[in-house]
């Protein structure tokens, strides 16, 4: 049976088995039930007498035995092996691979086996494929916002911006890491899986802002981001702007666009801004 502290927040569940689950590696229903529940809420349940102790005592005077003698050959290498009189450290041991210790219910433990099982579901292995996959799309589309900040701002701003970018995802991330426990936990805020509604009302904002006063730079080369940027021209309005310029024939070209134009020197002593109206 499951332990009268299931319930109570921030404490293992721990279920008891049978001496005759244990002996046929067998979980009952109620039991993989609660286990099952509470892997999925906790992420984290006990089997309690699931294993044999007779096997593990076994086991423990043969290794027992054999760590002595492997601990006394000069090849024998220690791990965090610390110097002095106090000398400690740990080793590599393998296990007993003869049948007749390879007890079932340490190695292939039926009732734990039963519960991640269930945890897991039918196919595993697509589960697998598709976080591998969100894994590596999550590396390949995040990094897009930070070539967009380097894009949307004229040259002479665009360390600023990359720099306000940087900081603020920083900030930002920092406090949402520290204050997401206290909206989940169920003796804080106890949201839950609710907390999506707060992600979808922060998109909703950063939606708005971004079709209010981030351009579309398709198409557009450094020049004329950097010309329409200076010139003043609306952030709505880039695109616009270049295909009415286009559709007259002529060149697009920092001399070209807006009242006021810069050009740029690269000297030894830094970036001389030189600007034309």
């Amino acid at each position: 049976m499951a332990s009268t502290n299931e319930y109570k927040f921030q404490t293992v569940v721990t279920i008891t088995l049978t001496d005759e689950e244990r002996d046929n590696q067998t979980i009952n229903e109620g039991h993989a039930g609660a286990a099952v529940a509470a892997m999925y809420r906790d992420g984290i349940v006990v089997l309690e007498n699931a294993v044999n102790v007779e096997h593990v005592d076994n086991l423990n005077q043969i290794l027992t035995s054999e760590a002595e003698a492997l601990a006394a050959l000069p090849t024998t290498h220690f791990n965090n092996n610390s110097k002095g009189a106090g000398k400690t450290g740990n080793m590599s041991q393998a296990p007993p691979v003869t049948n007749e210790l390879m007890y079932e219910d340490i190695w292939a433990n039926g009732p734990a086996s039963s519960v991640i099982a269930s945890n897991l579901g039918p196919t595993p292995h697509v589960t697998y494929v598709n976080r591998n996959t969100n894994l590596r799309g999550f590396g390949a589309i995040g990094a897009i916002g930070f070539a967009l900040s380097a894009e949307v701002g004229s040259l002479p701003l665009r360390p600023v911006t990359q720099s306000i970018v940087g900081v603020t995802q920083g900030v930002t991330g920092w406090v949402m890491g520290f204050v997401t426990p206290y909206i989940i936990n169920p003796d804080e805020g106890n949201l839950g899986a609710k907390i999506g509604f707060v992600f979808f009302g922060l998109g909703i904002i950063a939606s708005v802002l971004v079709f209010l006063y981030i351009p579309e730079t398709k198409g557009l080369n450094f020049d004329e981001i950097d010309c329409l940027v200076s010139s003043g021209t609306n952030s709505r309005k880039f695109q616009g702007a270049i295909a009415e310029y286009r559709a007259h024939g002529q060149s697009v070209n920092k001399e070209d666009l807006g009242q006021k134009l810069t050009s740029y020197e690269n000297e030894k002593d830094g970036v001389v801004i030189e600007q034309q109206e």
